[in-house]
């Protein structure tokens, strides 16, 4: 994905270091940008540390962004064939959230909490730009564990919670205990895809308004949802 994405910079952890040495000679990157404070060790390459983006454009002329333009190249997780680069524009960025808060399912000022992986379109187009455009907070979690994830939410002050229906499977999973009941300042979830019977599980045991059937793809986020349990 990497080669056929033709990219020119990359951003990478030290995790990301590693896997890129794996694949440099076929990935064309010319320049990457470490998130860690460690010698990256890619022979070639032109390395910049994160912090040097505050400086300015790390050399390069700022150039007019429009709409149209391409945000981001994700790509799908591949159910009927080898994934696919979806071309997205900045557009579709700044318009994806826009359904999340035409009926207060998301409000200016809402603490979003979650454990999306961020190579997850979910993760950039729903969670990120959710936070952005609210304005919202995003806490998230590097590890989801079904053991400590609704205490971390409730700790982290959340008021909504987003993951995919797994997630909310494992923690139904778990044994209840007295501490269910109380949400916090927790108001809703979302998990996709969750059963009715799923949903209102949830927010029997959670007291938590909770949605979760969403229909979409990488390049058409969410055109449908489904708001039935929402108090």
């Amino acid at each position: 994905q990497l080669a056929d994405a033709d990219l020119s910079v990359i951003v990478v952890d030290a995790l990301g270091a590693r896997a890129l040495r794996a694949v440099l000679d076929d990935a064309g990157v010319s320049a990457v940008v470490m998130l860690d404070d460690i010698d990256p060790q890619l022979p070639g390459v032109t390395v910049h540390p994160f912090t040097d983006l505050a400086m300015g454009p790390l050399g390069r002329e700022p150039v007019e962004v429009v709409a149209s333009d391409i945000q981001a190249i994700l790509y799908t997780s591949g159910t009927t064939g080898a994934p696919k680069g979806c071309m997205l524009p900045h557009g579709y960025f700044m318009n994806a959230p826009k359904q999340y808060f035409g009926d207060e399912r998301i409000v200016a000022g809402d603490r979003i909490f979650c454990s999306y992986p961020f190579f997850h379109t979910s993760a950039q187009v729903f969670v990120l730009m959710l936070a952005l455009a609210g304005p919202c907070e995003l806490r998230l979690t590097t590890t989801f564990s079904a053991t400590t994830f609704m205490k971390q939410a409730r700790a982290e002050g959340a008021t909504r919670l987003v993951g995919v229906a797994a997630m909310a499977a494992a923690i139904l999973a778990r044994p209840e205990s007295p501490d269910d009941a109380d949400p916090g300042t927790i108001r809703s979830a979302f998990w996709v895809p969750f059963s009715e019977s799923d949903q209102l599980e949830f927010e029997r045991r959670f007291n938590i308004a909770t949605w979760g059937e969403g229909f979409g793809q990488t390049d058409r986020k969410s055109t449908r949802l489904n708001s039935s349990h929402i108090t």
